[in-house]
């Protein structure tokens, strides 16, 4: 499976964030994800232990927003509200995106790895 690194993610304080992933072999097929979910977390640093943000599959939601996987696809899918980043209170982050197996949490990779998520101020704020 092809794995993507160095993802650079920007997002406006009080702005929604929804972006896709999508994970093909090395003949561009799309790699079949319906066996698994995906967990977000943004920390500081790598190795830090502070969790700055949480997104979780749907049912139930991580505090800070949702992962969505289109299996067949192979496709994630990171949705945070506008509601959500408006309250962040960090500027920078590290995360990756961790898919698990729901039939086996220890068969698990990751689509994301080492990526970046930055916060930057709004003017408007409506």
């Amino acid at each position: 499976m092809g794995i993507l690194t160095g993802v650079s993610l920007t997002v406006k304080r009080g702005a929604k964030l929804n972006r896709t992933f999508r994970l093909t072999d090395k003949n561009g097929t799309p790699v079949d994800l319906s066996a698994y979910v995906a967990r977000v977390q943004v920390r500081p640093k790598v190795t830090w232990t502070t969790v700055l943000a949480f997104l979780n599959e749907t049912g139930p939601p991580g505090p800070d927003g949702t992962t969505l996987v289109d299996g067949p696809a192979g496709e994630v899918n990171l949705f945070v509200g506008g509601d959500v980043t408006l309250g962040w209170t960090f500027d920078h982050g590290t995360f990756d995106i961790r898919m698990v197996n729901t039939g086996d949490p220890e068969d698990s990779f990751f689509l994301v790895e080492d990526g970046i998520l930055d916060v930057k101020p709004s003017n408007t704020q409506i």
